[in-house]
C-alpha cells in the first residue's frame, strides 16, 4: 500500500514540475513580447521603411539573450520560452518586412505611402466610382421604358 502512495506522489510532483516548467517558459515569452512592444516602436520610428532594415534587430537579440537564460539551471525554462517567443514575433516581422519590400516593388512608391491603408490596397488604387447618369425619379430596381431607348443595357450597376 505504501507504494502505490508513493508512485501517485512521484506522479503528482512530475506534473506539478512540468507544470511549472511550463509556466516558466510561458512567462519567458510574456517578458519577451513585453520588451518587443517597448523596444520595436522607438526602432522602427514613424518610417515604415524602417522595417525591413530592422526586423531581425529585437528577433535576434531575444533568441540569444534566451540561450544564455537557458544557461542558468533554475530558470533555464524562461530562456526557452524567450526564444520561443523571439521565434515567433521574429518570423512575423520578417513576414511584414518582405510584404512591405514586395509592395514598394509593385508600386514603385516609397513605403511611407502603404501606411494605414493594408497589405492589399495602394494610395492609387482608392478613387471615386463613376456615376451613372439617370432621370430623377428612378430607382435602381425599377427603371422606365424611355430609359432603356437612351442607356447601354446594364445589369445590377455594371456595364455589359
Amino acid at each position: 500500500m505504501d507504494d502505490s502512495i508513493s508512485r501517485a506522489r512521484g506522479a503528482g510532483r512530475r506534473f506539478a514540475s512540468t507544470a511549472a516548467q511550463s509556466g516558466l517558459a510561458a512567462g519567458g515569452g510574456l517578458v519577451y513580447y513585453g520588451a518587443h512592444a517597448l523596444i520595436t516602436p522607438s526602432l522602427y520610428a514613424s518610417d515604415s521603411a524602417n522595417i525591413p532594415k530592422r526586423a531581425w534587430i529585437v528577433p535576434t537579440a531575444g533568441i540569444l539573450g534566451g540561450a544564455l537564460l537557458t544557461m542558468a539551471p533554475k530558470i533555464s525554462s524562461v530562456g526557452l520560452g524567450v526564444v520561443g517567443g523571439a521565434v515567433a514575433i521574429g518570423a512575423e516581422q520578417i513576414q511584414l518586412a518582405i510584404s512591405i519590400k514586395k509592395n514598394q516593388a509593385a508600386s514603385g512608391q516609397p513605403a511611407a505611402g502603404t501606411s494605414g491603408v493594408g497589405a492589399l490596397l495602394e494610395p492609387g488604387d482608392v478613387r471615386a466610382a463613376p456615376q451613372l447618369a439617370s432621370p430623377t425619379g428612378v430607382g435602381a430596381l425599377y427603371q422606365p421604358p424611355e430609359h432603356y431607348r437612351n442607356v447601354v443595357h446594364e445589369a445590377a450597376g455594371l456595364s455589359v
